[in-house]
């Protein structure tokens, strides 16, 4: 009987397929195999964390649009934080390294803090998602021209060259 129903149940999938707009696991398992490949590359966790964090908020603002109808204030960018959130922290696991942060104006004789790699990256792969588009722009003031694919070629040189610049300072 439960046969029965599954192939029912796949079949009114198949014959009546409908758009989601949600969260999809699949994306969460292509960042999960991003990450496992950059680390057995030898990637630091801090490299792995800025493809991550920078493709899970791409894909938030881009969820976020499909949506039409707008409920809340900020709508937008509450979808964008919670898929940035479901992609990025199921994978913390995945990528677990600590580098020490000395603040030595922090208690008598300095403090030191354990940074997570991972997060730091995920934050700094978000933080240049946000940071190309003014950038394309500005470039685009600058030269007075605008190249097609302006905007995905200014993130990429953008990921590049955070992740470089992350990969020496780190070891």
């Amino acid at each position: 009987m439960m046969r029965y129903v599954l192939v029912l149940a796949l079949l009114l999938i198949a014959v009546f397929p409908k758009i989601v707009l949600a969260h999809c696991p699949l994306c969460v398992a292509a960042t999960g195999g991003l990450a496992l490949l950059a680390a057995s590359l030898g990637l630091s966790s801090a490299v792995v964390g800025i493809v991550s964090g920078s493709f899970a908020l791409a894909m938030g603002l881009w969820f976020a649009r499909l949506i039409q109808r707008k409920r809340l204030p900020m709508q937008d960018w509450i979808i964008a934080l919670f898929v940035y959130l479901t992609t990025v922290l199921p994978l913390m696991p995945l990528a677990i390294e600590y580098k020490p942060l000395f603040v030595p104006f922090v208690g008598e004789y300095g403090t030191t803090y354990p940074i997570n790699l991972f997060l730091l990256g995920a934050l700094l792969g978000a933080g240049i998602i946000l940071l190309a588009p003014p950038l394309s722009r500005l470039l685009t003031r600058i030269t007075e021209r605008h190249i097609l694919f302006q905007q995905m070629i200014t993130i990429g040189i953008l990921l590049v060259l955070v992740s470089t610049v992350i990969e020496i300072i780190i070891n």
